[in-house]
């Protein structure tokens, strides 16, 4: 059930970036929401569990892109290495760091992407230092709500197969 729900937060996240931000300029310089998925796999899920489920995010989203090939599969594994070595410092149910780790996440992103560009002498426009502050702005007040809602609702699919199980057995 779980892994149905992650489908289904990874479509919406697609369609959100690739539909609505694109064409209302109410959230041009929106990040890319598929962070704040990966911060809360690297948080609150097993490596066993979120591991193939990036790896397959970022394989699509590279397909979607049109970029470089591999440049979001490489970014969000990096995003998860980050993520899962901040586990070892920090308490993951301190919500209070949310929007630090969103604003660091954001940042090693568009730093992947502008090295890709360089070292690829790429003629892609670099995003402006006020597109990236756009990103920080936005990843500040929308991420750790969006990283909150899909722990509460992994929380809730996860006691209702629970129950569903025990019921069963």
């Amino acid at each position: 059930m779980i892994y149905l729900f992650y489908i289904i937060v990874f479509l919406g996240a697609v369609v959100f970036d690739t539909t609505i931000v694109v064409y209302l300029s109410l959230f041009h310089g929106f990040y890319d929401l598929l962070l704040a998925f990966v911060i809360y796999l690297g948080f609150y899920r097993t490596i066993r569990e979120s591991l193939l489920f990036i790896i397959f995010f970022g394989i699509a989203m590279d397909a979607i892109s049109g970029g470089p090939f591999g440049l979001y599969t490489i970014s969000y594994i990096w995003l998860y290495v980050f993520v899962i070595w901040l586990t070892r410092f920090m308490h993951v149910s301190n919500n209070m760091i949310l929007p630090g780790v969103v604003i660091c996440s954001v940042l090693i992103q568009n730093s992947i992407f502008l090295a890709s560009m360089i070292l690829s002498d790429s003629e892609a426009a670099i995003p402006s230092f006020k597109i990236v502050l756009m990103q920080i702005v936005w990843g500040i007040f929308t991420g750790p709500v969006f990283i909150i809602f899909l722990r509460n609702v992994g929380q809730r699919l996860e006691k209702w197969q629970h129950s569903f199980e025990s019921d069963l057995g």
